[in-house]
């Protein structure tokens, strides 16, 4: 690929009812054993990431794939195939993004798969952008891609485990209170509504 040709990702926040109403489009991912959790479409979504682990891989222009993995015992023990299959269905991927992960009482591999997944995928896609483990009991994201747009639209929400009040990622605030671990990387940019968040206002955030 020429070097003279960036391609930037948008990740994009949302609130829940225009995800509901505009951005559940496309392919629908499922996520139990009976339905296929990894799928190849230009246009997809998936609802109700919570303990799971989610995301897709773009090569922007050329192809996109999504999935939601299952966190239970017959996905870990699948994790090699799963895994593979990712990267085989689209290879090379320049970039991507992970989201997922919950500690909550009866989901014991939650956390596990979604370190396995993040090691795995950061040797084999050079940009990859992470929303590490979902920091409230109560707590789950909902995301969509379109390759036309090159962008990813998130919406997450939660209640807070300390005041129990609900919560919907609409600032850099309630971001942070989101999720434990955030990387924007190299080349993605990030929204909050239509608000873009630059590095100098959250250094911490950008690879």
């Amino acid at each position: 690929m020429n070097d003279s040709i960036s391609f930037k990702s948008k990740i994009k926040f949302v609130h829940n009812i225009d995800f509901l109403k505009n951005y559940s489009r496309g392919t629908n991912i499922g996520y139990t054993h009976c339905e296929p959790n990894v799928l190849k479409s230009d246009v997809f979504y998936t609802k109700s990431i919570r303990t799971c682990t989610g995301g897709g891989l773009v090569t922007p222009q050329k192809g996109c794939l999504g999935f939601h993995i299952w966190d239970d015992m017959v996905n870990k023990k699948n994790f090699e195939k799963i895994a593979h299959s990712i990267i085989r269905w689209l290879n090379p991927a320049e970039r991507g993004l992970l989201i997922g992960a919950k500690a909550l009482k009866g989901s014991d591999y939650s956390i596990e798969q979604f370190k396995r997944f993040k090691e795995f995928l950061s040797k084999h896609v050079p940009n990859l952008s992470i929303f590490e483990k979902h920091q409230h009991e109560c707590s789950q994201s909902h995301i969509s891609y379109s390759l036309k747009d090159d962008t990813w639209f998130i919406a997450s929400d939660f209640l807070d485990n300390v005041t129990g009040e609900y919560y919907q990622v609409n600032n850099l605030e309630t971001l942070r209170k989101a999720f434990e671990n955030i990387k924007i990387a190299k080349g993605d940019e990030l929204y909050i509504g239509e608000m873009k968040i630059n590095p100098k206002d959250a250094p911490d955030l950008f690879s």
